[in-house]
């Protein structure tokens, strides 16, 4: 087994059937996973997140693994090997999705181009100085595997197939609903010739009228058979294309395409903390010990860590003030996209810009003094219900006045 991740087997097995644990609830660790792995979907990460592992050196192994992700430069690889990855298989659910034969087999070649050059890139990427057991290990093993016989010759391949394809001209003789396709031949390219005339005619700068077409990724059933006799016009080409598709469907390695998801458990992370460390969090990787005390510094709720709670600020100012100093606030939580709840008297902060969210505590319309303790989402009302409240207390000034001569 060769993993990034877990150092045995055992708790590799067991992340495939880790069910999430009940505490995470209780310790809010739901809500911090849901947010990590959010904009990674489709990998299933969070099962990785549930499996508890049992010896302090598993725990090391991992920690090895994201001291050498501080590596900046090696991160940022990283994370370029992640996009080359989803940008293949985005070609590979094209080519599931395709109707017609040969816009199936051209997206499933674009995805392994795609696969062999990201791999080759992401070993280069690793021929540094590593520390760490998992991302060593998997090195050795990629050395191998990129020199490996098979591994070239899928290279090869799908780089000569691939400059093929791009090589093939043809004509279209498009008559009423007839369309001919022939060879290009090097027929003369009359567009050119036809400006140069009309150029003369040009008085000033005119409209261009030219239509722009749209680019989707499917075909139609037109384009569909004029593909299909071009492929007749170079047979020998989507031959090659043909057998190429039938003979690689089993062509990615099983070690990187496990590789693709354990990184993205350090990726994902990574980016997650990110967030937090631009508003000065830090964050360390711990030392572990055999024994049962813990000892933690300057620590946080990582599910509270990245939301903002303002009651009332500025509230003894005056109100210019107090506006002037809010819209400087608020354009730094702006600028940080940092969740905020900010409870104010001032109106203008409710409509200060397009992220702002404006929530109004309301009171009985029959009674202003008493409160329902519902929020609702509507624009500020600028409305202020001290006085009843003061009223309701007998703290108005007139009230205290009388109070005090009694």
């Amino acid at each position: 087994m060769l993993s990034i991740l877990f150092m045995n087997e055992d708790d590799k097995v067991r992340a495939k059937n880790t069910q999430m644990p009940e505490f995470f609830k209780d310790l809010n660790l739901d809500q911090i996973v849901d947010a990590i792995t959010s904009k990674k979907k489709e990998y299933d990460l969070k099962s990785y997140f549930y499996v508890k592992l049992e010896d302090i050196d598993s725990i090391k192994y991992r920690q090895e693994v994201m001291q050498d992700l501080e590596n900046e430069e090696l991160f940022e690889n990283l994370r370029k090997f992640e996009d080359e990855m989803h940008t293949m298989k985005e070609c590979f659910d094209q080519s599931d999705k395709s109707s017609y034969k040969y816009q199936k087999e051209r997206w499933f070649l674009d995805g392994v181009k795609i696969y062999c050059d990201a791999v080759v890139e992401l070993e280069k990427a690793l021929s540094i100085e590593l520390n760490s057991r998992g991302f060593t290990s998997f090195h050795n093993f990629l050395k191998d595997y990129v020199n490996s016989d098979d591994f070239k010759s899928l290279a090869f391949q799908s780089m000569k197939l691939k400059d093929e394809l791009s090589q093939i001209r043809y004509t279209l003789f498009v008559k009423g609903n007839t369309i001919k396709v022939r060879k290009y031949e090097s027929q003369k390219n009359y567009s050119q010739e036809i400006e140069e005339i009309f150029e003369k005619f040009r008085q000033g700068s005119v409209k261009n009228y030219s239509v722009k077409f749209n680019e989707f990724p499917d075909m139609n059933h037109v384009e569909a058979k004029i593909l299909d006799f071009v492929a007749m016009l170079y047979p020998d080409v989507f031959d090659e294309l043909d057998r190429y598709y039938v003979s690689n469907v089993n062509f990615m390695n099983e070690v990187i395409s496990e590789f693709v998801k354990e990184i993205l458990f350090y990726i994902s992370y990574l980016e997650y903390i990110s967030q937090f460390k631009r508003i000065g969090l830090e964050f360390c990787i711990p030392q572990m010990t055999q024994k049962k005390e813990i000892y933690a510094s300057r620590t946080f709720d990582l599910a509270l860590a990245s939301l903002i709670i303002i009651n009332e600020m500025f509230s003894s100012t005056t109100i210019e003030d107090a506006l002037f100093l809010s819209k400087k606030v608020m354009d730094v939580i702006y600028d940080l996209d940092i969740l905020t709840v900010w409870v104010t008297f001032i109106d203008e902060i409710a409509s200060m810009n397009e992220k702002v969210v404006s929530m109004v505590s309301n009171v009985d319309p029959a009674n202003p003094s008493v409160r329902t303790y519902k929020i609702l989402r509507k624009p500020a009302e600028g409305l202020s219900y001290a006085l009843s409240i003061a009223e309701k207390y007998n703290l108005t000034y007139k009230s205290l006045k009388e109070r005090i001569k009694s």
